[in-house]
């Protein structure tokens, strides 16, 4: 029963800080084939629920939800043709509801020409998984005509999940309908496109779709806040509070006034980090392992758990 409680409480205490740097320990000596999971705890105190509360969140209990993730691939030939065909065969169509790639499908040398954004969604295709992807800076912000890049990435990769059969409807932004949300056994989905924050060459250009970012969070967030037990947003980048000041402000605002969990799950750093950036501390952030160096990490959401995130990384495995 404490597990419970205490769920819900967050805390800004000393004692968050030991027991995440307790994880990063473990996680050190064991990053693959583990199980890593991301509790929200205060263990000096129990939280006493009103019997409202108590009602609303049994009214909401759900089940789990899987899905695999990656980004940052393929990067090169080799990537392209025998490394990133394989893994998305190596999904297992049965331990998960879908999968997403979180931008950057090819790396900074890549010409963008057309015929590699007709080549990437063939290949994404053949998943058995219903497949999401948002846009990286290399997919189009990088390319020496990024505006011709982003309409063949817009083309050829925008509305990919439209391929397979859904159990849920899967609603896009006006303005930016690269941004799409859906809710699923009560969990609000939603991505917002980012980037690096080296690759913004026109301030004001980034600042415009910085506030068509957080417009779309937030108008998400206010319309199913009340009907699911947990968030997560999809991003490439970290928007970060020095180069995205309103959006980071704006998102911990808005997760300090809930009592669920939020998950934001993006690519681009290429290495594993699994941390709490934002100033609302029940907002992990977690960085996948670059495609290139790490098959897919299986994520699992059961938002009624102590542990409402868990992470099954997994390694790349050697091509036969």
């Amino acid at each position: 029963l404490f597990s419970y409680f205490c769920r819900y409480h967050r805390t800004k205490m000393f004692s968050l800080g030991i027991i995440l740097i307790l994880a990063g320990s473990v996680g050190a000596v064991s990053p693959f084939n583990s199980t890593i999971g991301c509790a929200h705890r205060n263990l000096s105190s129990t939280v006493v629920l009103s019997s409202n509360q108590k009602e609303r969140r049994l009214a909401k209990k759900s089940s789990t939800v899987s899905f695999y993730a990656m980004g940052d691939a393929p990067y090169g030939f080799h990537e392209s043709t025998r490394v990133f065909p394989r893994q998305l065969a190596n999904l297992d169509a049965d331990a998960a509801d879908f999968a997403i790639h979180l931008g950057d499908m090819q790396d900074r040398t890549a010409h963008c020409e057309q015929t590699d954004y007709v080549d990437m969604r063939a290949v994404l295709e053949r998943s058995e998984l219903p497949m999401f992807i948002i846009p990286g800076d290399n997919d189009h912000y990088d390319c020496f005509n990024r505006h011709r890049a982003f309409h063949f990435w817009e083309k050829h990769l925008g509305g990919l999940h439209e391929n397979w059969p859904l159990p849920f409807r899967v609603r896009t932004q006006e303005s930016r309908p690269e941004n799409f949300a859906f809710t699923y056994k009560r969990v609000l989905f939603l991505s917002v496109h980012t980037l690096h924050r080296k690759s913004i060459k026109n301030r004001v250009e980034w600042d415009r779709i910085e506030r068509q970012n957080l417009k779309w969070t937030l108008n998400q967030i206010a319309n199913f806040d009340e009907v699911v037990n947990a968030i997560v947003i999809f991003s490439h980048a970290y928007p970060t509070k020095v180069n995205y000041p309103n959006y980071w402000k704006g998102l911990s605002e808005r997760a300090e006034m809930l009592d669920i969990p939020f998950l934001l799950l993006q690519g681009d750093a290429h290495r594993w980090v699994q941390d709490y950036p934002f100033k609302a501390k029940n907002i992990l952030r977690v960085v996948v392992d670059r495609g290139g160096w790490a098959d897919p990490v299986h994520v699992t959401i059961d938002p009624d758990s102590a542990q409402p995130f868990m992470f099954q990384r997994r390694p790349l495995l050697k091509l036969k």
